[in-house]
C-alpha cells in the first residue's frame, strides 16, 4: 500500500460510497473533500452512472471535480469536456446486442450526449420491456432515445450496454458471455434499489483505465491513486490503486480486495479516508 503521505488523488464511487441515497452528499463528507482539494489533493468520481446523472452528485459536493462515467468508458474534466472516451467496436456490439435478444433482454446504450448531443441512451424498442426498465425510460423521457434496429453498424457511439431485470436472469446472461466470448468483454451485476443491473463494457475499459487516463492528465503516478468503493465494478480500481479503500457496506469480495475498511457510506466514511490522507 502506498504511503498516505504519496496519495495525491482520490477517486471515489458514487453510490454506496459518496452518496448514500439518491445525489446527495452528506455536510461531513463535503466538508473533508473540500478540505482534501484544498490542501492539493485532488478529488475525482469514479461511477457507473451517466455523466447527466453524475452532475447532479457533483453539485451536491460543490466542488468543479474530474469524473469518470460509464464505468471508465467517459472521462470529463471540471469544466464539462469530455478528456476521453472508448465506444464499442460495431462487430462487439453486434454479439452484445444478438445475445441480449436470445435471453430476452432489452439493451440500454449509453452514450456521451454532453459532447455529441442527441439521447443519453439508446433502447432496444423490439424487445417487450420488463418494469424496471420501462420505470427507468419512463422517469428519463428526456434524454432516451429508442432503436427498433440496430443494423449493421450497431450504435456507432455506444459506450457502455446495460439492463435491468432480476439477479438470476442477469447473471445467466453474464455467465452466456463469458462462456461463449471469454476474456472480450468485462460484464458485471450490480444492485439497483430493488432489482439489478447488468453493466457491460470492452474488457479493456474499467473505472481503472478511466482513472488512469486521468491521473496522466494531471502527471500524477497511479500508485498515488486512492480509491474507494464498495461494489464489484469498483474491483478493477481498487485492485490497482497505491490506497484501496473498501466501504464498511461494501460486498464481502470488495472488502477482501482493498487494503483497510472504512466507515459505511450513512456513517460518512469517506471522512476517516481524508483524515489520513491528510495526516501526512
Amino acid at each position: 500500500m502506498t504511503p498516505a503521505s504519496d496519495i495525491r488523488l482520490i477517486a471515489l464511487d458514487v453510490d454506496g460510497t459518496l452518496a448514500a441515497r439518491g445525489d446527495e452528499v452528506t455536510p461531513a463528507t463535503r466538508e473533508a473533500l473540500h478540505r482534501a482539494s484544498q490542501a492539493g489533493v485532488h478529488v475525482a468520481i469514479a461511477t457507473g452512472r451517466r455523466y447527466r446523472t453524475t452532475l447532479r452528485v457533483v453539485k451536491s459536493l460543490g466542488l468543479p471535480v474530474d469524473t469518470v462515467c460509464l464505468g471508465g468508458a467517459l472521462v470529463k474534466d471540471g469544466q464539462q469536456r469530455t478528456v476521453h472516451a472508448n465506444h464499442f467496436d460495431p462487430d462487439d456490439f453486434v454479439i452484445i446486442h444478438a445475445l441480449a435478444r436470445e435471453h430476452g433482454h432489452a439493451i440500454i446504450c449509453h452514450r456521451d450526449s454532453a459532447e455529441r448531443g442527441g439521447a443519453d441512451f439508446i433502447i432496444d424498442a423490439d424487445v417487450e420491456w420488463n418494469e424496471h426498465t420501462r420505470q427507468y425510460v419512463e422517469n428519463n423521457e428526456a434524454w432516451a432515445g429508442r432503436g427498433t434496429d440496430f443494423g449493421p453498424d450497431g450504435c456507432p457511439d455506444a459506450m457502455v450496454i446495460g439492463a435491468f431485470g432480476p439477479e438470476a436472469t442477469l447473471r445467466s446472461w453474464h455467465a452466456a458471455i463469458e462462456e461463449r466470448h471469454p476474456e472480450r468483454f468485462a460484464p458485471s451485476v450490480v444492485p439497483s434499489g430493488d432489482h439489478y443491473y447488468l453493466e457491460l463494457t470492452p474488457r479493456d475499459v474499467s473505472k481503472w483505465t478511466g482513472l488512469c487516463a486521468l491521473a496522466t492528465r494531471h502527471g500524477i503516478p497511479t500508485e498515488s491513486i486512492c480509491a474507494v468503493g464498495d461494489q464489484v465494478n469498483d474491483l478493477p480500481m481498487l485492485r490497482e490503486a497505491g490506497m484501496a479503500v473498501a466501504m464498511g457496506n461494501a460486498a464481502s469480495v470488495v472488502k477482501e480486495a482493498c487494503h483497510w475498511v472504512t466507515g459505511a457510506c450513512d456513517e460518512d466514511g469517506i471522512v476517516a479516508v481524508v483524515e489520513r490522507v491528510l495526516a501526512r
